[in-house]
């Protein structure tokens, strides 16, 4: 049993000379002083906010800062004009503290009474790691009910309001969870039984309104509210009055990149909040380096600043590589940020994905056509300035994909009839509109479902009741309107990838559809279609993705590929537009 803490947590002496004075305003530390203490400060907190007309330096109040604010005290004593503020916030960091190292921020806790939902022991091991560690990532293996788990620990930590931030497609979503796991006051007292469909929706209205529209107006009193990502900036103002005690970041690397207007409004909610829970089975899209990106907007400055981040854990200032992500993993673990299970660690019987690598035919009249403009800036690229390759590449790269995808787009709906046609109920994934229309004619005699970026939101929701009731036994998805969608795998048996992306934890998103709770647990495998065709396309977009599963796997905490492998990859991906170039000149 731990009963000591290290002496940067404990409350310094403070005696002697004092070099200034530590002040607690808008939920922040204020220090002011001599510039000997303030330069110092100011390497310590490196994201604080400096105010030189009244000489303060303002920072918050996590528990890591607290750390560095007492670790600064040792140094240099202060005069403490919020000694009550201090010592709540230090509390807390100790309490996190003792949580991490003698593991009981991991023991299973059951939400309270008003959550209506039974929870695996895995998720109440999360419940118990959310509301302990306060702003965190839950990066379970997709399928493994990370939104059960948030909620849980929404319940148990008793703070309302919520607001959840997700992706437009799945808000209905999120609603019907809420209404189907909570008993608040709201004139909905009913219990839910199994199938309890209506109750959940009239339910998770009274209790989550979605918010819409750009144009704000005032929020209602009630204990949750739902947003997409895309409405973040148009809202911020209006999010702010309301005061958010939790703030839920669904698919949390919809923020892996900055300068962004809605990473913007999301950082500023963030630090507004007590409690900040980032979920996504896949925070890493592509470079490591987009974890910065991603704990930053949970939690400010976690990794330190983006520089910083860069010249330290990747490889050089500016640098997208990860030098050593399984070092990196152990950090976040260690610092209470990144909580990881896989399907092995909780022992849940969910079936496992095989992939197999389908080759098609493809229309090479129609491709050779659809790629004559892409071959003749080819030839132009070669010769272009800096900043015309980047255009080129970009115009060369799109119009090659797409046209990988249309030419083999009829062979892929004669091979997803073959599949129905055998009893299996695929999901089928493409990126373009062409590609998703193509198979939609193709396909027209089995009525297919569709959830792409040509549906509203309600008609989504509509295609997902369609084809889990049976009423079609193929579904089209665009590949990037797949995370977070719940309730296909009740019908779904098999997934085929007609055009492929540049990601891969956005195939892994896309087969974790199936294979994640509430599947039949008399399906041990899920058959996994890759389909390619001879256009050279496919094939380097299947070399690249090596790279980028290799960051991954190493961050999340899967073994990562060796330091020679990933330069290898990485030297690899750099030059894909060169290789598509060439592949492009010599076809």
């Amino acid at each position: 049993m731990v009963d000591e803490f290290p002496d940067y947590l404990k409350e310094p002496s403070n005696v002697g000379y004092k070099y200034g004075d530590l002040y607690f305003k808008k939920g922040r530390f204020c220090l002011s002083g001599e510039p000997v203490m303030l330069e110092f400060a100011k390497r310590i907190f490196p994201g604080a906010q400096i105010y030189r007309t009244d000489g303060f330096l303002v920072f918050g109040k996590s528990p890591r800062e607290v750390s560095d604010l007492n670790w600064l005290m040792m140094r240099f004593p202060l005069n403490i004009h919020c000694g009550d503020e201090l010592k709540r916030a230090r509390d807390i960091a100790i309490d996190k503290w003792f949580g991490l190292v003698s593991g009981d921020n991991i023991k299973p806790t059951k939400p309270p009474s008003e959550f209506l939902g039974k929870l695996y022991k895995y998720q109440e091991e999360a419940v118990t790691f959310m509301t302990s560690n306060r702003r965190v990532i839950l990066g379970d293996s997709m399928g493994l009910g990370k939104t059960w788990s948030a909620l849980g620990a929404v319940a148990k930590a008793g703070m309302y309001p919520c607001l959840v931030v997700c992706q437009a497609h799945i808000q209905l979503q999120w609603q019907r969870a809420i209404g189907a796991l909570f008993d608040l006051p709201s004139g909905y007292q009913k219990k839910l039984f199994d199938n309890d469909f209506d109750i959940s929706v009239k339910r998770g209205k009274a209790l989550a309104p979605i918010l819409r529209g750009r144009k704000p107006y005032s929020i209602p009193n009630l204990p949750f509210s739902i947003i997409h990502y895309g409405l973040l900036g148009w809202w911020q103002e209006e999010l702010l009055r309301k005061k958010y005690k939790i703030v839920i970041f669904d698919e949390v690397q919809e923020l892996r990149h900055t300068g962004t207007q809605k990473y913007s409004a999301a950082s500023v909610l963030s630090g507004e909040a007590e409690h900040v829970y980032g979920l996504s089975g896949t925070p890493v899209y592509g470079y490591g380096s987009e974890i910065w990106s991603v704990t930053n907007a949970v939690d400010f400055n976690c990794l330190g600043s983006q520089e910083a981040f860069s010249r330290e854990w990747c490889d050089g200032y500016g640098s997208k590589l990860v030098k050593d992500p399984k070092a990196l993993h152990g950090h976040l673990v260690r610092e209470g940020i990144l909580l990881r299970r896989k399907y092995d660690n909780v022992k849940l019987d969910i079936p496992k994905v095989i992939r197999h690598i389908q080759d098609l035919e493809q229309d090479d009249e129609l491709y050779e056509k659809l790629i004559e403009m892409a071959k003749r800036k080819s030839e132009v690229w070669l010769a272009a300035s800096f900043t015309e390759k980047g255009r080129l590449a970009r115009e060369i790269e799109g119009e090659t994909r797409q046209a990988a995808g249309i030419a083999k787009a009829r062979y892929v709906a004669e091979f997803v009839a073959s599949l129905i046609e055998a009893g299996e109920k695929p999901l089928v994934y493409a990126w373009h509109h062409a590609v998703h229309q193509i198979l939609k004619e193709s396909l027209a005699r089995y009525e297919p479902a569709f959830i792409t970026g040509m549906q509203t939101q309600s008609q989504k929701d509509n295609a997902i009741r369609k084809f889990s009731n049976g009423d079609t036994d193929v579904a089209i998805l665009s590949l990037r309107s797949a995370s977070g969608i719940d309730g296909l795998q009740y019908r779904a048996t098999c997934t085929a990838f007609s055009e492929l992306d540049w990601s891969p934890a956005v195939h892994g998103q896309c087969e974790t559809r199936i294979a994640r709770i509430g599947v039949d647990s008399s399906v041990e495998e899920v058959p996994s279609y890759y389909c390619v065709s001879r256009s050279g396309y496919d094939e380097i977009i299947l070399d690249v993705l090596g790279v980028k599963m290799g960051q991954f796997i190493g961050i999340m905490g899967d073994e990562p590929e060796s330091q020679d492998e990933q330069y290898a990859a990485e030297k690899k991906i750099s030059s894909r537009i060169k290789l598509l170039v060439e592949n492009l000149r010599n076809s």
